[in-house]
């Protein structure tokens, strides 16, 4: 049986249309969230400063063995129509300092946010974003739970 905490997870993070999910890796052992939340910001400004749009992102970061974040994200350009499908995720990839995963979300949410907010809870860890302007205004009608999972 699902827990309630699992079910409005799932729900809350529903409400966006997420496009990719990243892994990014700190190469140091010793980092404290305010380092990796000022890291983060500097890399998805710098990126989507380069591709033209703008970028907002939520996630886990995880000090369970390496620090390391999983993060969703979405982008958008009103002017020009652009979307996390329109940037070159290898050059996202390059700009971060230390190992890095990026790939875009096909299909269903419900197995990044499983792996992302349910498995990553059972460490030590703290909740990171950048862009929540951004989420305010791309925020989706919240769906039926049965349409989720």
């Amino acid at each position: 049986m699902k827990s309630h905490y699992h079910t409005e997870l799932i729900k809350w993070i529903a409400g966006w249309s997420w496009e990719a999910f990243a892994t990014l890796t700190f190469r140091y052992n010793k980092i404290n969230s305010g380092q990796a939340q000022q890291m983060l910001r500097l890399w998805c400004r710098e990126n989507a400063k380069r591709d033209g749009v703008r970028v907002s992102c939520k996630g886990v970061l995880n000090f369970d063995g390496h620090p390391h974040m999983h993060l969703l994200i979405l982008a958008h350009s009103g002017k020009t129509g652009k979307t996390m499908a329109d940037v070159p995720l290898k050059d996202w990839d390059r700009e971060w300092p230390a190992r890095t995963d990026i790939s875009f979300i096909n299909g269903s949410i419900r197995p990044t946010v499983i792996y992302t907010f349910i498995r990553n809870m059972r460490g030590c860890h703290s909740m990171v974003s950048y862009g929540d302007n951004l989420l305010k205004k791309l925020r989706l009608p919240i769906p039926a739970i049965s349409k989720i999972v």
